[in-house]
């Protein structure tokens, strides 16, 4: 922070100007010292001038008011010349450096009575320093000032909140660290060749950018930047708003709309095909009235079970859609799945192990128990699928109390719920897969072995009943489906 006050201060000063430690050391130049001396950074100005100079700078170091010495140093051009050696302490925070000016005699001689006045102007020039920090550290975006090579001079605290990143960390540093797509690995700004005007075609525009925090992964911020000249040294002002909030949002509103979309499609398809089924099971039944050839009423017994499995099909395309009015009462849901895992055990194989653990005997909560029965008949299917050999099937339910999130819709108010925790010891997924398995027609099964419906049904459904669903998965390892259903007193 001290170096950056530096900068700003003597940066553009035409005084020789000096930034040390209360040792001696040179922690920076200012051009005009670059220019006029052979100094470099990191050497000892106490080995320089000898004790009499370190005497000099243990009084600059405790006040703040310039205090002056007289020394003589030798040019870039190998004269040597006498200074007024004028010092000053800087403090921030636990820091704490010298500045130090050198004034020729000739000048200072001419102009004894300026020696206030230009203190005061100094003064000044640290004072509004620090009323910009103060105002910049109020933003809640990270606003940066650069010089023309891209080094960072001045940034405000938000940095450390949105990227991690300290101000002593990143002073100094160049923005393309923060940047990566506006200042490539490739192309560096500091190389004599490098074309500014990809930097200048940003000014006065706002757009997208990716940058990076200090642990390495990337967000969506939008970037502005601004120029200005002072001294004829040009900096550019950048701010950097984080978009990582407005596209979770932005995300979840076009996934609302397009299970809205799909909803309204399957609620329309499935009326028309229902209408068609009823004519194609009235008509069937009719048939079987009639004929009493046996072959035939086999055969019509086999079409009646698959135009019921449709009719099935249809209630659970229906359910998704929210055009099905849910039969939502108190169920012990403890009982309910158990009677449902018996039917589902008989159509799972022998090589898969099933085991159930209810943890209150007593466990009620809204739900309906058709569609209950129908969801865990989609899961137990995922789960065998999932098992190629032998395999576990393991059902908890258990009463749990939700924490309230305002980030999540369906969890934001929080409350008591009933868990039932599906988990199968299959294959598992990867996180693209599981991000994606509830979406509508959704699935990694060869063609004609599966619909991609099973997970999103479950997912309507569960919401439909005012809880909400999520999955744990590990390729390798296997998945957990939880359901959550309100619990009722």
């Amino acid at each position: 922070m001290i170096s950056a006050s530096f900068d700003l201060i003597a940066y553009s000063d035409k005084i020789p100007s000096l930034l040390l430690s209360v040792d001696g050391d040179i922690l920076a130049l200012n051009p005009a010292a670059r220019r006029g001396f052979s100094l470099e950074q990191n050497q000892n100005l106490v080995a320089l001038f000898g004790s009499g100079f370190e005497r000099f700078l243990s009084y600059c170091s405790g006040s703040r008011d310039p205090l002056f010495s007289r020394q003589k140093l030798q040019g870039s051009d190998n004269i040597e010349r006498e200074y007024r050696c004028e010092g000053a302490a800087i403090v921030s925070g636990d820091e704490k450096a010298i500045l130090l000016r050198f004034k020729s005699i000739e000048r200072s001689l001419a102009g004894f009575s300026r020696v206030n006045q230009e203190h005061g102007e100094f003064r000044d020039k640290a004072l509004s320093e620090q009323r910009l920090q103060t105002v910049i550290d109020a933003a809640i975006d990270i606003i940066i000032l650069t010089d023309q090579n891209g080094k960072i001079i001045l940034v405000n605290k938000a940095i450390k909140k949105m990227m991690g990143f300290s101000t002593d960390e990143i002073i100094g540093q160049n923005v393309k660290m923060l940047m990566p797509s506006e200042f490539s690995d490739d192309e560096d700004p500091q190389n004599p060749g490098y074309d500014h005007s990809k930097v200048e075609q940003s000014v006065g525009a706002i757009r997208e950018v990716v940058a990076r925090r200090k642990d390495g992964s990337q967000y969506v911020a939008n970037l502005s930047v601004g120029t200005s000249r002072f001294v004829n040294e040009t900096y550019y002002t950048c701010i950097i708003h984080d978009l990582s909030e407005y596209k979770n949002i932005e995300l979840k509103l076009q996934q609302s709309q397009k299970m809205e979309a799909l909803g309204k499609l399957s609620g329309g398809v499935a009326h028309d095909f229902n209408n068609l089924l009823s004519v194609i099971i009235g008509r069937l039944e009719f048939a079987r009235e009639i004929i009493q050839d046996e072959t035939t009423d086999r055969h019509i017994r086999v079409a009646l079970n698959a135009a019921d499995k449709g009719a099935g099909l249809i209630d659970q395309l229906l359910s998704f859609s929210r055009q099905k009015h849910l039969n939502n009462e108190v169920l012990n849901l403890g009982a309910a799945v158990q009677e449902a895992l018996e039917m589902i055990g008989r159509g799972l194989g022998e090589h898969i192990e099933i085991s159930l653990e209810i943890r209150n005997a007593e466990i009620n909560a809204f739900a309906d128990a058709v569609q209950l029965n129908n969801a865990l008949i989609n899961l137990a299917t995922n789960a065998r699928d999932a098992m190629t050999k032998d395999g576990t099937l393991s059902i908890l339910v258990e009463p749990v109390l939700v924490e309230g999130d305002a980030g999540d819709e369906a969890k934001k108010n929080g409350g008591r719920y009933v868990r039932i925790a599906v988990t199968d010891s299959g294959t598992g997924m990867s996180e693209d897969v599981r991000k994606q398995a509830i979406e509508p027609f959704y699935t990694t099964k060869e063609v004609g072995e599966g619909t991609g419906l099973g997970l999103s049904m479950v997912h309507g459904y569960v919401e439909q009943s005012g809880g909400f669903m999520n999955i744990d998965s590990t390729v390798g390892e296997g998945t957990t489906v939880n359901l959550y259903f309100r619990a009722a007193d």
